[in-house]
């Protein structure tokens, strides 16, 4: 989309594609970058070279100055550390202050919740989910969004343990011991899943965890028990005594 933005701006003269340039120059912390835009406004004042091609390596520049990792990494490592920027819709922040899944309240839904990786990786030792990872990835944050759905499965099973005395505003409300979640990919049922396992874990639960089920049917190997007549799995099961260990 925008490689055919520049190409429009090009067409309608210099001032247009100015100010589409500085625009994007902005997002941008390569140097490299402003001395390619200036090498392509000569070739097209000169009018010898091929406009096309300067106007394909105009939008290449851009493209990459907008979308380099490495740049993109430092900028919101930058943002980190300036509070103004951490504002969402109608001027509230984008981030939760809570400190635990523990103590989040419905007050905290819809707000982002920030992982410190080395304690995520130590409460879920068998992997993150898929979506997770993606999350993390192309946000380039160990954050997630606090979702209600979450916050739903885990006072149902904290009520399980720790049943209140009365709920008098609450009649309605069913504890329920065993829950399915269902719905469309990429809805959030594997990070509202490791979320919960994570907030069992921390409460001293015996989790069992499987991030990722296509391990249990792929790899390793397994043979039947003559004495049991059962399938074992030794490379599944010395995984997860591993994580728990």
């Amino acid at each position: 989309m925008l490689r055919y933005i520049l190409r429009g701006a090009a067409a309608t003269g210099p001032k247009a594609q100015a100010w589409y340039l500085s625009s994007t120059v902005n997002y941008s912390s390569a140097k490299s970058t402003k001395t390619n835009v200036k090498k392509a406004k000569k070739s097209n004042s000169k009018g010898g070279g091929d406009v096309g091609a300067a106007d394909d390596s105009l939008a290449a520049d851009v493209d990459a100055a907008l979308f380099d990792e490495g740049s993109r990494a430092r900028r919101l490592a930058d943002d980190e550390n300036d509070p103004t920027l951490d504002v969402g819709p109608n001027g509230r922040p984008l981030f939760t202050s809570t400190p635990s899944l523990s103590q989040l309240t419905r007050k905290d839904a819809c707000f982002y919740f920030k992982f410190k990786m080395e304690e995520l990786n130590e409460a879920l030792p068998e992997g993150l989910p898929i979506g997770m990872v993606k999350e993390f990835e192309d946000s380039m944050r160990s954050a997630v969004l606090v979702r209600q759905s979450f916050l739903d499965l885990r006072d149902n099973f904290r009520r399980i343990v720790d049943p209140p005395l009365s709920l008098p505003s609450s009649k309605d409300i069913k504890v329920r011991r065993q829950i399915v979640l269902d719905g469309p990919v990429s809805c959030g049922k594997s990070i509202a899943l490791a979320m919960l396992v994570h907030w069992a874990r921390d409460e001293g639960w015996l989790v069992f965890y499987v991030p990722r089920g296509w391990e249990w049917t792929h790899g390793g190997f397994f043979y039947k028990n003559p004495q049991t007549g059962l399938w074992d799995t030794p490379v599944q099961a010395e995984s997860i005594l591993k994580a728990r260990i």
